[in-house]
């Protein structure tokens, strides 16, 4: 048996959707960043926690107002929500070309992009705070 080169996953792909897009031939279509993402109509944002073990939200990436530093401490206090005793490990934020109505492959269900804001059933108390920090009204869901 030859010896496998082993990949490197690079920092803008989640590395759940990036194997499972290898093992099962899944769609997978990540872009590099939100200036990128905010160029495609349908590029949305994607937060995740435990390592892809939880999809936060999915958003239309041409629907946030609020900036990419928003949005990496809008994921934080996501994150401490949570995983309380985690300290922002495993997070990540990505950006992909995805259809509306298409699945986002992760744990606790995966999730869902849609035409607007999709969170996971766990952070539905908290949707119209996260709304107010994507939509640019707010800097924080703890204000």
């Amino acid at each position: 048996m030859k010896d496998k080169k082993i990949r490197k996953i690079p920092e803008h792909e989640s590395g759940v959707r990036r194997i499972m897009s290898e093992m099962q031939g899944i769609d997978y279509h990540p872009l590099k960043s939100f200036e990128e993402a905010k160029q495609y109509d349908d590029a949305y944002v994607i937060m995740e926690g435990d390592w892809g073990g939880q999809i936060y939200l999915s958003i239309p990436a041409k629907q946030i107002m609020c900036s990419y530093e928003t949005l990496k401490s809008l994921l934080s206090e996501i994150d401490k929500h949570e995983w309380k005793h985690n300290d922002g490990e495993g997070i990540g934020i990505y950006f992909e070309r995805k259809k509306a109505g298409e699945g986002i492959s992760g744990g606790m269900g995966g999730g869902l992009a849609l035409e607007g804001l999709w969170v996971h059933d766990d952070i539905k108390g908290i949707e119209k705070k996260i709304l107010d920090v994507l939509n640019g009204n707010k800097k924080s869901i703890n204000e």
